[in-house]
């Protein structure tokens, strides 16, 4: 049992060494994700590319996010959607070298929807529970600036539950956290 505990930690060890501190670096992204699933929602609803604007930091093993996606839903025969959700995740992040890494995740939150063409004052918005897995790439382009590829699947739970499989390019600009944020958090 010692021999197998003494390779994991050899084999793991430099990713934990290697890792930042908690709380050192503030990372803010911002990506343009597009729906790509084709499910009962989409047959009903044209979604417009959707805006991604998220902010992370190193946590213990692994990053924490929290994030918002902005995305309308238009269709012809029913009233239209906007949508934000709002989550907190974390995940792993693995360095591959050359300034790239990979980044497996999982958020919760609440995705938020207003009905625009909606007359009945009570069924103008709704907030329900909304889960995500999340796996993304990005490398570095210049100084703190790198760009970042993602794909998602979200699960809203409405009351008929629509999921989502989202595919997104963007940016990421990363910086030494401020010492009065690190303070704050730790």
């Amino acid at each position: 049992m010692r021999v197998v505990l003494a390779m994991i930690v050899a084999l793991y060890a430099p990713e934990v060494v290697g890792q930042d501190a908690p709380f050192s670096r503030l990372s803010l992204s911002l990506n343009v994700s597009q729906d790509l699933n084709q499910a009962e929602f989409q047959n009903s609803w044209d979604t417009s590319p959707a805006i991604d604007v998220a902010a992370g930091m190193p946590f213990y093993y692994g990053d924490i996010r929290a994030a918002v996606r902005l995305i309308r839903a238009h269709s012809q025969d029913l009233t239209d959607i906007n949508s934000a959700y709002v989550s907190v995740g974390w995940g792993p992040s693995i360095e591959l070298g050359n300034h790239s890494s990979l980044q497996l995740s999982a958020s919760a939150g609440t995705m938020y929807m207003s009905f625009t063409d909606e007359t009945v004052a009570f069924r103008k918005s709704e907030s329900e529970l909304a889960v995500a897995l999340r796996a993304s790439f990005s490398t570095r382009l210049w100084g703190p600036i790198h760009a970042e590829v993602f794909t998602e699947w979200q699960h809203a739970y409405t009351s008929i539950p629509v999921d989502f499989v989202f595919v997104s390019a963007g940016f990421k600009y990363d910086l030494v956290a401020p010492d009065w944020l690190r303070r704050f958090l730790d």
